[in-house]
């Protein structure tokens, strides 16, 4: 026991004199940095009382917290250290008080907490790769992962349709014809960077903005990207950041249903109407962006296309041009990924309520038998491969595939450009355009900042040491 407080005492002076030598500000753990996704410290005014209902009401929580297991607190102290400096969290709190400080320890508990289950995720992967599967999904953790789960609840937002009440929403099964093993959008004009919706419930205004975008793109031949923030504020059928019903946005009128917002009001240039709420409060609709408002230069949609859940009918709508695809995206299989195919085999939480919606690129294939989607997301580009996730195209949960991904596939059938400016230039698909992967970005860390991260780590591996 003295050899061991001996060695704890030796480390702690070793993290306090590596600070003092690396760091010009002592007292914090991180500064907002560019990498910021928006999400805030919803607990950095709680109470100690708070914080204990808070772990008490989350057994997964709880477990993690009260686990003495030396070599996970050591872990779980690199990876928090790494995942606030790499994304640059508000987190203000002392470095000092890791041990001790109710909301330090509770942000501990949680890294501890999702490291304990993507390290499951893992042994999965390895199993799978030692058995041949070259593109299995590899999972570990990002920037949610130092926050608790009632903290994220705005990256998602997408209300599942109840198709029954709108008959004016067709189905298609389009016919497929010969289809190239591999194919994407992502490169062309058609196709732009990915986004991030911070706190906002929005998903469902980016996924469609996109699609108006692309579509217009390959009717009109004009290169735009279209407001989000727009749909956010204005579609008054839908709830802004409190999230939305794709079709909702351009369905032409029918008995059963009002005509969409993007249906009669044109969505203007990001550059007009950039995305502001990212802190998740849906920011009020200016009046002259009201529904059905006129003299806006921009682009409308009508009518909602509803793709069949096959593969082959929604690699051909993906052939025509991208589409909104819906999927699951709350269970750890989607939050925990970071590169490879998530396919049935690679978790157990694969199926459940469509939640979310993403952007369907394109397509590909790893042997005869791997196929996947290409899909982009709307969580910035360090989430997944840079922003962008490959599903398996193989038929799983009954039928509507793997996260949910061909359960609801959908794109406006026509778009028209009111007093649009651009240039048309040849659209690609799958006859002309060369199938690429999802740009890859290396994160790179200035000698400043890895310095930050080594003396924050041996500052805090030396205090969690204290906790065993």
């Amino acid at each position: 026991m003295l050899l061991f407080r001996f060695l704890t005492a030796v480390l702690l002076m070793t993290g306090i004199n590596c600070m003092r030598t690396q760091l010009q500000d002592t007292s914090l753990i991180a500064k907002s940095k560019a990498r910021n996704h928006g999400l805030k410290d919803s607990f950095s005014n709680y109470t100690v009382e708070q914080v204990t209902s808070l772990i008490e009401n989350d057994p997964e929580l709880k477990e993690a917290l009260n686990e003495n297991l030396t070599s996970l607190n050591v872990e779980a102290v690199t990876e928090m250290t790494r995942l606030i400096e790499e994304h640059g969290i508000d987190f203000v709190f002392s470095l000092a008080d890791v041990q001790t400080n109710h909301i330090a320890k509770l942000r501990f508990g949680i890294v501890k907490k999702n490291l304990k289950k993507v390290k499951v995720l893992q042994e999965k992967t390895a199993e799978l790769k030692s058995n041949g599967a070259k593109d299995a999904a590899v999972f570990g953790l990002n920037f949610m992962h130092l926050f608790h789960d009632s903290e994220i609840g705005g990256l998602f937002g997408l209300i599942p349709e109840n198709k029954t009440a709108d008959t004016n929403a067709s189905t298609t099964l389009l016919e497929t014809g010969t289809l190239p093993s591999e194919f994407t959008w992502v490169g062309s004009a058609v196709q732009q960077e990915v986004q991030n919706q911070e706190q906002c419930g929005g998903c469902w205004a980016f996924a469609t903005s996109e699609a108006i975008s692309g579509l217009n793109y390959i009717q009109n031949g004009v290169s735009s990207v279209l407001s989000a923030q727009q749909l956010i504020s204005c579609d008054t059928r839908n709830s802004g950041c409190g999230g939305g019903v794709v079709s909702y946005v351009w369905n032409a009128a029918s008995l059963f249903s009002p005509a969409g917002y993007a249906a009669l009001t044109p969505i203007v240039n990001e550059q007009t109407m950039p995305f502001t709420d990212g802190s998740g409060t849906t920011s009020a609709c200016p009046a002259s962006y009201a529904q059905g408002a006129s003299g806006l230069e921009g682009v409308k949609a009508i009518t909602n296309v509803n793709v069949a859940n096959n593969a082959n009918a929604i690699q051909a709508a993906i052939d025509n041009n991208p589409v909104v695809v819906s999927i699951y995206a709350s269970g750890d299989c989607f939050q925990y990924y970071k590169s490879g195919t998530i396919s049935s085999s690679s978790c157990s939480s694969i199926c459940g309520r469509i939640d979310h919606a993403v952007f369907g690129v394109g397509w590909g294939s790893w042997g005869t038998t791997d196929a996947y989607f290409l899909i982009k997301n709307s969580w910035g580009d360090s989430w997944g491969e840079s922003g962008y996730v490959k599903i398996s195209t193989e038929s799983a949960c009954n039928g509507d595939g793997v996260l949910q991904v061909m359960e609801a596939i959908s794109y406006p059938q026509t778009t028209t450009c009111s007093g649009c400016q651009g240039s048309s230039t040849n659209v690609p698909n799958s006859s002309t355009n060369a199938p690429n992967s999802p740009p890859t970005e290396t994160l790179t860390v200035s000698p400043t900042s890895s310095g930050g991260i080594l003396s924050i780590t041996c500052f805090l591996i030396a205090a969690v040491l204290c906790l065993n």
